[in-house]
């Protein structure tokens, strides 16, 4: 079987008011680079993937200025509100280029640690899936429920448990189709693989590394510079 295409979708339209700064977090610098750009290079020489495609918001004057903007596997359109919005305005905008039996990759532009071995593993577990996949990793600590004064109300079992992280890789048409009927039954997507949970389908988990996290406070610029810096 020949190996399928892969296009890679990056949401980079949203600000993320936890960061406390002027700047969108993907814009925050690391080295030298923006996060989006270590986030893009992780990517860009991956022989399966066939194009880059990045959700930026309409105002945005900083994507033009990155290394890769000249980069003709790298495009753009713009975005939405929300994450899944700037999914789905992808996916639409770019509806001639892709097939509807290609993969997609949706990756958060704030996880600029993923490593590209993750990257291949999930590519390589799921490319014959029906449904497909995400990158997970077990839970391991205690969770905690608690009451609505932040008491501590009982533990929760965390036996069968996993953090979603990305990229998270499922067909074309099929994440279209999962998107399009979750808005439409008014049901809350705080993921891909949450559209295709509402369909009752069961995506793959893909067992990756702890250290793809994602920039949402200060204090994970520091852990990211780090993480990058021993990669």
């Amino acid at each position: 079987m020949t190996n399928p295409n892969v296009w890679v979708v990056i949401p980079a339209a949203g600000f993320g008011s936890r960061m406390q700064s002027e700047l969108p977090k993907q814009y925050i610098p690391i080295n030298n680079q923006t996060v989006l750009e270590h986030t893009v290079s992780q990517f860009e020489n991956l022989s399966f993937v066939k194009g880059i495609l990045i959700a930026v918001s309409k105002k945005d004057i900083i994507f033009p200025t990155l290394s890769f903007s000249s980069n003709l596997s790298v495009q753009h359109c713009i975005g939405g509100s929300e994450r899944y919005s700037s999914v789905l305005k992808v996916l639409k905008y770019f509806k001639n280029t892709i097939l509807s039996d290609d993969w997609v990759m949706v990756h958060d532009a704030a996880r600029p640690c993923v490593r590209q071995d993750d990257i291949k593993k999930l590519y390589k577990i799921c490319k014959n899936h029906p449904v497909g996949g995400i990158l997970a990793c077990p839970v391991k600590d205690t969770l905690k429920q608690s009451t609505n004064q932040q008491s501590i109300s009982n533990t929760v079992d965390r036996s069968n448990l996993w953090h979603a992280l990305t990229p998270q890789m499922f067909r074309y048409k099929d994440l279209v189709k999962a998107i399009e009927q979750s808005i439409k039954d008014g049901l809350t997507i705080t993921d891909d693989a949450s559209a295709f949970e509402n369909s009752a389908l069961q995506p793959l988990l893909v067992d990756g590394r702890e250290d793809n996290i994602k920039i949402t406070r200060p204090a994970d610029i520091q852990l990211a510079q780090w993480i990058l810096e021993h990669a």
